[in-house]
């Protein structure tokens, strides 16, 4: 009779799972991410601590699989939008392809020069791209730092070069001292960063859809990606095995592009539309098909399978898109629900301490190697500084430091081509749970004071006269300020007004740079919209687009008829408002939606409907449970720069964070005084 097998060790571990966050998210006196809790809960309930989980190899299995499940949900939460300038596109729908039938990790083209006249189309790669619906222009970093579009992948190629030579020198250190016997191997150690720490982290934060997180997230892909490759390079060449080996891996790669081709020929012929989504979930059928291909061909291949589950996550993404589909929600409430808390919690369960305190060299070499494991991160993410600040660059070095898995895996394959010793191993274990559990806790310390609020977000109207006026009084009842460029003639009635005004002397090319000096003077990253409202379609967009080449974060230009112009002005990354367009949504939302309707346009005397920047620095990292809004007051949506968060009690708010609140209007009034610091 085939034997029952014991449930109970999954039991704790599930019922850990669910525990451990609801406490986490309870302590007081410092943060702690639910990963980092996790491991520690692992160690109490394992070989070090109460010993209540025994090893079981379906255990095992499931503890593999989550890490290699982490490992494509890493790959899927790179935004190569932010790497390359490469989009999904079109019409609106993601993931049919890229923008001019461009292989992916091209150079989709920008905006060059805007002058009067024809609105320019794209010119050559090598300018800034502007996605749809959105400047180009990235929140955060210097002037020059978003005018390089590739400025994350540089980052991550500069900090991981800087880092591998750091652990050359600490590991020959080592290797005169008498703890290693190959500098090499050990440098690729040191060198490793657990991208399965750094994911979990900035998902935790929101950061994930920000430049900050991208950049973070693709050095840590980089370090892990890279020093995997470089390992099964040594290991081929030490085990004496025919470099053709190393040719095996072109294979993994080729079909990485196979793959890819034919997802994108999937969507492009939709041929799952017709498929009953509610039962048959094509989509996650998909992913998990295709992430169990890669594993069978990197274990096939004599590959690490955790780089096959990888590259599957960077198909999906490629295919449909890093951020905000409906797909990537169910993956990962797969992952993050079952299968990545039982990797963690297995292994600090897995970990023994009494290995590492019984050898007195293991004790010894602890400190050397967990001062080399913060030396040779935190020293190279000073190149942070080129775009951020001096904390978040201190801060990206602390949770680049954080290692798992991936050393650990390292320092097993040393033992056994017999270049690194026992003792060793276990003190490079100890280092990875000492780096995975302080060093989440440190990026939060760092991250988590604010600086001074930022300034209020204007909205610069350009053109439109009475239309301009009459469109700024209604800004101003929702606590915007406004500043106005047009002819001098209108400059006493908006001066009147108590609007900032810029005169031009006319609708032609100087009106450009009329429009530069007033980006300039006031700042893009004080803009919150630029808005071109002439009677001239071709120079509103060639104002709004060259707003975007300024930086401003978002502009939109007045367009009547012609809907080619319109479609090239979205490819500058304008957003267009079209008289008939919007007068037609304007009725259907009418006799549709009225409620809805006099809601939006402030015609309900009852409730107000409005969008609120949290620019009070007292509200950073405060989850939404414990922010007293006034009244009857409800946030029904959480903009993060690209990402849209589902608010709930637990949504921690950051600054900059853009609430849609509907309330009384004297709630929504005070609510606004609440958000922006004004109380």
């Amino acid at each position: 009779m085939e034997q029952a097998h014991d449930f109970t060790s999954l039991l704790i571990i599930t019922l850990l799972a669910f525990a451990v966050p609801l406490v986490a998210g309870r302590i007081r006196v410092v943060r702690v991410p639910a990963v980092v809790a996790e491991i520690l809960a692992g160690i109490v309930i394992g070989r070090s601590g109460l010993q209540w989980v025994q090893p079981e190899p379906w255990l095992d299995f499931l503890s593999t699989l989550g890490f290699a499940y982490l490992m494509f949900l890493s790959g899927l939460e790179i935004d190569f939008s932010q790497l390359s300038g490469v989009r999904p596109v079109t019409g609106g729908r993601r993931g049919r392809g890229w923008r001019d039938g461009g292989v992916p990790g091209a150079v989709a083209p920008g905006a060059a020069g805007l002058g009067s006249g024809p609105v320019p189309r794209p010119s050559a790669a090598g300018e800034p791209a502007a996605g749809e619906g959105e400047c180009d222009a990235r929140k955060g970093g210097s002037a020059h730092g978003r005018a390089v579009g590739r400025a994350p992948l540089v980052l991550g190629l500069v900090t991981f070069a800087l880092t591998v030579l750091l652990a050359l020198g600490v590991s020959f250190v080592l290797f005169r001292l008498g703890f290693v016997r190959n500098p090499y191997l050990m440098a690729l150690v040191l060198s490793t960063t657990s991208v399965g720490i750094v994911v979990p982290v900035l998902k935790e934060y929101g950061l994930t859809g920000t430049d900050y997180g991208q950049t973070i997230l693709v050095s840590a892909v980089i370090a892990d990606f890279a020093t995997m490759l470089l390992i099964t390079a040594m290991v081929v060449l030490m085990t004496g095995s025919a470099a053709a080996d190393l040719l095996l891996l072109l294979v993994l790669f080729a079909a990485v592009f196979l793959f890819y081709r034919l997802g994108a020929a999937v969507i492009r012929w939709r041929l799952l539309e017709d498929l009953p989504q509610a039962t048959a979930q094509m989509g996650v059928r998909g992913a998990f098909a295709l992430i169990l291909v890669f594993i069978a061909l990197s274990e096939a291949l004599g590959v690490e399978v955790i780089l096959g589950a990888f590259l599957a996550g960077v198909i999906i993404s490629l295919l449909t898109g890093s951020q905000g589909s409906a797909l990537h929600a169910k993956l990962d409430a797969i992952g993050y629900g079952f299968l990545v808390p039982i990797f963690f919690i297995n292994v600090g369960a897995q970990f023994d301490l009494r290995a590492v305190t019984g050898s007195d060299r293991a004790l010894w070499l602890v400190p050397l190697l967990l001062a080399g494991a913060y030396l040779v991160k935190l020293v190279p993410a000073l190149a942070f500084r080129w775009r951020y600040s001096w904390r978040q660059a201190l801060a990206a070095g602390t949770l680049l430091s954080a290692r798992l898995s991936l050393i650990i895996a390292a320092a097993s394959i040393g033992v056994r081509l017999g270049v690194l010793e026992e003792a060793v191993s276990n003190a490079v274990v100890l280092v990875a749970i000492v780096t995975a559990t302080f060093s989440p806790l440190l990026f939060e310390r760092l991250t988590g004071r604010t600086e001074a609020p930022p300034p209020a977000r204007l909205v610069v109207l350009v053109g439109g006269g009475e239309r301009a006026l009459v469109l700024a009084d209604r800004l101003r009842s929702y606590g915007r300020r406004v500043h106005l460029v047009d002819t001098p003639g209108w400059r006493q009635r908006a001066l009147d007004r108590g609007y900032g005004y810029t005169p031009v002397p006319g609708w032609d090319g100087e009106v450009i740079a009329g429009v530069e000096r007033v980006v300039e003077e006031l700042g893009p990253e004080r803009i919150r919209t630029l808005a071109a409202l002439s009677r001239e379609p071709e120079l509103n967009v060639a104002l709004a687009a060259r707003a975007c080449q300024r930086g401003v974060g978002r502009a939109v230009a007045f367009i009547q008829g012609s809907p080619e112009l319109a479609r090239r002005a979205r490819e500058l990354g304008v957003e267009v408002v079209s008289p008939a367009l919007a007068e037609v949504a304007m009725l259907e939302m009418l006799l549709e939606h009225p409620s809805t309707w006099r809601l939006l346009a402030g015609e309900d005397r009852d409730y107000a409907l409005e969008e609120l920047e949290v620019r009070n620095p007292r509200l950073h990292g405060r989850p939404l449970r414990r922010v007293r809004l006034p009244g009857d007051c409800l946030v029904l949506n959480v903009m993060r720069g690209e990402e849209r968060l589902i608010p709930h009690g637990d949504t921690r708010l950051r600054l900059g964070d853009q609430l849609t609140v509907i309330g009384s209007h004297a709630d929504v009034a005070e609510a606004r005084l609440l958000l922006s610091g004004e109380d």
